[in-house]
């Protein structure tokens, strides 16, 4: 039975991504030899604070980590749109990267094989729906303006105010690390939708930050949460385990309290 792990929005250089998150991710890396295949679903390194080769090289011994980890696991990077770029700086990595990534998965209890797809969907976020074209900015300009990325990001704030007067009450900074209840089933719903479009069983994302594994008729969905919470995923056949990194030298230090 192949056994896969996923985890999702690592942000690594932003503020959000806290030593502890970091130091976390180099261990859980380590660990990526028990599994047949890993995918990265997104939003590992964060290009829009910091200069993709700047970072790459800040963090290169997490980049030499996932190579050397290449090596004995199959390893898929699914870029999301903050590590977009990564494109650009291919040759840092020894391993695939693209923006989606399907496979077949077996089920002894069905004998049956079912189609699964992994992608980061940030394009089912409702800011995304709502600003197209601002997302298409960063999309095709990130690499020549991602000083200008980090300065728009400023006006985010701003653009928020408006939309909570006019709409209602949602922000940016809301919708990316918590999501108000009417914009996480927005997003869900039109998850869903991708799923039955590319006639897929199982679709595996990230992006909002909260984990969850929702089940309708005809698809399962799953979302990975965020490493920055340590949570990551399982899956073995078409079971998926919820997992949280659980910091071993914060648990010591409990004891010896």
């Amino acid at each position: 039975m192949i056994k896969r792990l996923f985890v999702s929005d690592v942000h690594l250089g932003s503020k959000l991504c806290k030593p502890k998150v970091v130091r976390n991710f180099k261990k859980l890396i380590e660990k990526f030899v028990n599994y047949d295949e890993v995918y990265l679903l997104g939003d590992i390194f964060d290009f829009w604070v910091k200069e993709p080769e700047t970072l790459l090289k800040e963090y290169k011994d997490i980049v030499e980590s996932l190579n050397e980890a290449s090596a004995s696991t199959k390893l898929y990077y699914i870029v999301g749109n903050h590590d977009f770029l990564a494109f650009d700086y291919a040759d840092y990595f020894n391993f695939d990267l693209a923006f989606e990534k399907t496979f077949q998965v077996y089920s002894e209890k069905y004998d049956k094989w079912y189609k699964a797809l992994v992608i980061h969907d940030f394009k089912c976020d409702p800011l995304y729906r709502r600003f197209k074209l601002l997302w298409k900015f960063y999309l095709m300009f990130g690499d020549k303006f991602w000083e200008a990325n980090r300065i728009l990001q400023l006006f985010w704030g701003v653009i928020a105010k408006i939309i909570d007067f006019m709409t209602y009450k949602y922000s940016y900074e809301t919708i990316r690390t918590k999501g108000t209840k009417k914009d996480i089933e927005e997003f869900r719903k039109a998850v869903y939708l991708k799923a039955k479009k590319e006639k897929v069983q199982f679709l595996i994302h990230g992006h909002t930050h909260k984990s969850a594994i929702t089940t309708y008729k005809d698809a399962v969905i799953i979302d990975c949460g965020t490493f920055l919470k340590g949570e990551y995923f399982e899956m073995e056949g078409t079971r998926f385990i919820y997992k949280k990194w659980q910091d071993q030298s914060a648990k010591r230090k409990k004891r010896k309290s």
